[in-house]
């Protein structure tokens, strides 16, 4: 994730605080609210220079900013400890003198889980709901067994499976998740002949 994507994600979930947020997703974010106070600062400084009530104007500007930036900051804090796979409430332990800091510091380096985890999928994981029905729970799963394939060949894989019973008939409800190839990895020039009908 590039560094307006994050800053464009995070201002998009302007007070989300459920899902995931990747280690970029938070760390670009920051890079982008200490260089935003320090341009802001410099500004303040330039203006109250040239004329006080100009420095005041950016002042108070730069209050406003920072005013707003509160919840999409700890809309993506939280959102970056999911993807570790810790709670959301551990953004209080900062709370304690010295050392709080210091341990969510580290809790918002750790690493993302791989895959999905009780918080949902990874970022840049995109999900679909699709729905299986029979007569019975073997014809339900029939037409699982046959779509999954397809959507296996497609790069989606079930990510939750979920049974119901609704007026005699049985549903399975699967979400599959896909999440794009690495970049890193390139497909070879060729490709594999189309399937026979």
């Amino acid at each position: 994730m590039s560094f307006t994507e994050s800053v464009r994600t995070v201002y998009r979930k302007y007070a989300v605080a459920s899902g995931r947020a990747s280690r970029p997703e938070y760390w670009w974010f920051q890079l982008f609210l200490v260089l935003a106070l320090v341009g802001w600062y410099a500004l303040f400084i330039i203006g109250f220079v040239i004329n006080r009530t100009l420095g005041g104007l950016v002042g108070i500007g730069l209050v406003i900013f920072f005013l707003a930036t509160i919840l999409p900051s700890i809309g993506v804090t939280v959102r970056r400890l999911h993807d570790t796979d810790k709670s959301g409430w551990w953004i209080f332990i900062s709370l304690i003198p010295y050392i709080g800091s210091l341990i969510l510091l580290v809790l918002l380096a750790l690493d993302s889980t791989p895959g999905p985890n009780r918080f949902g999928p990874p970022s840049g994981m995109t999900t679909r709901n699709v729905v299986y029905w029979g007569a019975n729970q073997w014809e339900a799963w029939q037409r699982f067994v046959e779509d999954s394939h397809r959507a296996a060949a497609a790069g989606y894989a079930p990510l939750k499976v979920d049974w119901q019973l609704n007026q005699g008939n049985q549903y399975l409800s699967v979400v599959y998740a896909y999440q794009p190839p690495d970049p890193m990895w390139q497909a070879p020039n060729w490709a594999p002949p189309p399937p026979s009908a």
